[in-house]
Protein backbone atom coordinates (compact mmCIF):
# COMPACT_ATOMS: atom_id res chain seq x y z
CA UNK A 1 0.00 0.00 0.00
CA UNK A 2 1.30 3.47 -0.88
CA UNK A 3 1.86 6.07 1.80
CA UNK A 4 0.22 9.42 1.19
CA UNK A 5 1.60 11.07 4.33
CA UNK A 6 3.97 13.22 2.27
CA UNK A 7 1.36 14.17 -0.33
CA UNK A 8 0.46 17.85 -0.50
CA UNK A 9 -2.63 18.44 1.60
CA UNK A 10 -5.51 20.35 -0.02
CA UNK A 11 -6.25 23.87 1.15
CA UNK A 12 -9.64 24.65 2.63
CA UNK A 13 -11.41 27.99 2.79
CA UNK A 14 -13.29 28.29 6.12
CA UNK A 15 -15.60 30.86 4.51
CA UNK A 16 -16.54 28.67 1.55
CA UNK A 17 -19.62 26.44 1.74
CA UNK A 18 -20.71 23.70 -0.69
CA UNK A 19 -24.46 23.14 -0.88
CA UNK A 20 -26.01 19.88 -2.06
CA UNK A 21 -29.79 20.09 -2.32
CA UNK A 22 -32.40 17.41 -2.97
CA UNK A 23 -30.01 14.62 -3.94
CA UNK A 24 -32.88 12.06 -4.12
CA UNK A 25 -30.60 9.01 -4.01
CA UNK A 26 -32.37 5.69 -4.52
CA UNK A 27 -31.59 2.43 -2.75
CA UNK A 28 -30.61 1.21 -6.24
CA UNK A 29 -27.65 3.31 -7.50
CA UNK A 30 -28.38 2.24 -11.10
CA UNK A 31 -31.96 3.55 -11.07
CA UNK A 32 -32.75 6.55 -13.29
CA UNK A 33 -35.63 9.01 -13.10
CA UNK A 34 -37.27 11.26 -15.67
CA UNK A 35 -35.69 14.69 -15.42
CA UNK A 36 -37.46 18.00 -15.46
CA UNK A 37 -37.74 20.27 -18.47
CA UNK A 38 -35.55 23.34 -18.60
CA UNK A 39 -35.53 26.25 -21.05
CA UNK A 40 -33.57 25.30 -24.16
CA UNK A 41 -33.78 21.56 -23.45
CA UNK A 42 -33.27 19.48 -26.60
CA UNK A 43 -35.74 16.92 -25.21
CA UNK A 44 -39.11 16.91 -26.97
CA UNK A 45 -42.22 17.91 -25.03
CA UNK A 46 -43.60 14.35 -24.80
CA UNK A 47 -40.21 12.84 -23.81
CA UNK A 48 -38.06 13.01 -20.70
CA UNK A 49 -34.33 13.16 -20.24
CA UNK A 50 -33.47 10.36 -17.79
CA UNK A 51 -31.23 11.18 -14.85
CA UNK A 52 -29.27 8.80 -12.64
CA UNK A 53 -29.21 10.59 -9.28
CA UNK A 54 -26.29 8.55 -7.87
CA UNK A 55 -24.19 9.49 -10.91
CA UNK A 56 -25.23 13.12 -10.54
CA UNK A 57 -24.20 13.14 -6.87
CA UNK A 58 -20.85 11.52 -7.72
CA UNK A 59 -20.23 14.21 -10.36
CA UNK A 60 -21.11 16.95 -7.87
CA UNK A 61 -18.68 15.50 -5.33
CA UNK A 62 -15.90 15.37 -7.95
CA UNK A 63 -16.55 19.02 -8.81
CA UNK A 64 -16.48 20.07 -5.14
CA UNK A 65 -13.23 18.16 -4.52
CA UNK A 66 -11.67 19.84 -7.57
CA UNK A 67 -12.31 23.34 -6.19
CA UNK A 68 -9.22 25.32 -5.22
CA UNK A 69 -9.44 26.03 -2.35
CA UNK A 70 -11.96 23.47 -1.23
CA UNK A 71 -14.94 24.51 0.85
CA UNK A 72 -14.38 23.74 4.52
CA UNK A 73 -18.12 23.30 5.01
CA UNK A 74 -20.88 21.25 3.40
CA UNK A 75 -24.62 21.62 3.78
CA UNK A 76 -27.04 18.96 2.55
CA UNK A 77 -30.48 20.48 2.19
CA UNK A 78 -33.80 18.92 1.28
CA UNK A 79 -34.51 15.29 0.43
CA UNK A 80 -31.41 13.08 0.60
CA UNK A 81 -33.11 9.82 -0.33
CA UNK A 82 -36.31 8.60 -1.93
Amino acid sequence: MKSYALAKQPTFDPNRVALLADTHISDDPKRSYPGTKWPGSPVKEDEHEWVNMADSLAQSVREIIALKPRPANLIINGDCAL
